[in-house]
């Protein structure tokens, strides 16, 4: 089967959550969607079934973290027995927590472990793809190339590559998304090392022209923090690199129905609006639509209702506002608590 993820959005934590995902698929139907990061530990020892669900047409991609070869192929089990197809591991993510486990990014030195889970995964007949950096604490082109031939022989699909380093410690996780430099000849070199391979660029990218310039020299792009910040970007994916004239559906349709029941079935309010806090970025009253989903004193379905209203007549924030202030004053005289 052909390489299928010539764009994708990075799985990012508190980010590319159940919502999130439903929201960007209503956008795009070729994009490659991931999860966030998922404990391997978790959907074994777990709330499997809930860690599994979606609500896409068809399954994301399941990132899973692990320094465990059996957990991880145990989860792999369970994911394929959900109706998963494809599983990325997580050797990229330089945080505490995952430092403390042994994995993310720290499989970059344990070459053979991290080639015992393509195995173990491949044998339950997944599509199995490692995302990485160049490495941890410096650049060694031959320790690189070494770990990615390792990967090859197991079975790996494809492998995706954040085009940084990761300092192991003395800056937060934030940080190591921006402080140690982008190399992405690095990165070039590399699909030049292993030209059959599908080789996946991430880190720092966001616009048209610099995604097909990258899709010159890769098989894919992976697009992160440039989406979270404005996700509405990709309703444009389907027709500027797929070739797919037909437009996104009416993002509001149903959205609102669909976010009215996730909060009903017991998802927290504060996951709700971080899954659409940002689809009103750079539109008129964007920064109203932000303000009222923050306003964890008010009740969430009282803050959707003010929120939808205001994102589908935009135009007039002032009759909104006054609105919204009169929701915040009736909320205080009655003493309303937290709702988050």
């Amino acid at each position: 089967m052909p390489f299928q993820e010539k764009i994708s959005v990075a799985p990012m934590m508190d980010v590319t959550t159940r919502e999130f995902r439903y929201l960007l698929r209503k956008q795009t139907r070729h994009t490659t969607l991931y999860t966030e990061m998922i404990p391997a530990e978790a959907i074994v020892h777990g709330r499997s079934a809930e860690l599994l669900s979606y609500d896409e047409p068809g399954p994301p991609v399941l990132q899973l973290g692990s320094a465990d070869p059996e957990k991880m192929a145990a989860a792999g089990e369970r994911a394929r027995e959900a109706g998963y197809t494809t599983v990325n591991i997580n050797a990229g993510c330089p945080s505490p927590r995952v430092r403390s486990g042994g994995f993310g990014v720290f499989l970059m030195g344990q070459k053979d472990m991290a080639a015992e889970m393509v195995k173990r995964l491949k044998a339950r007949n997944l599509t199995v793809t490692v995302k990485h950096r160049l490495g941890v604490d410096c650049y060694d082109p031959t320790a690189l190339l070494e770990f990615c031939r390792t990967l090859i022989h197991a079975g790996v699909d494809a492998l995706i590559v954040h085009a940084r380093i990761a300092l192991s410690r003395g800056i937060s996780p934030e940080e190591n998304r921006t402080i140690p430099p982008l190399d992405y000849d690095a990165v070039y070199r590399l699909k030049d090392s292993f030209p059959d391979l599908p080789i996946v660029i991430n880190g720092g990218i966001a616009g048209k022209e610099a995604i097909m310039a990258h899709l010159e020299r890769v098989d894919g792009v992976m697009i992160g923090r440039a989406v979270a910040r404005n996700p509405a970007i990709v309703s444009a994916y389907d027709r500027d690199f797929f070739g797919d004239p037909a437009p996104p559906s009416d993002f509001w349709d149903g959205t609102g129905e669909y976010l009215r029941q996730r909060h009903l079935a017991g998802r927290p309010p504060g996951i709700l609006c971080r899954a659409i806090m940002d689809w009103m970025h750079g539109r008129p009253g964007g920064k109203l639509f932000r303000q009222i989903l923050s306003e964890s004193k008010v009740p969430f379905l009282e803050r959707w209702e003010q929120a939808e209203a205001l994102a589908r007549t935009s135009t007039d924030q002032d009759r909104y506002s006054n609105l919204w202030s009169d929701v915040k004053q009736r909320v205080t005289l009655n003493g309303g608590g937290t709702h988050d």
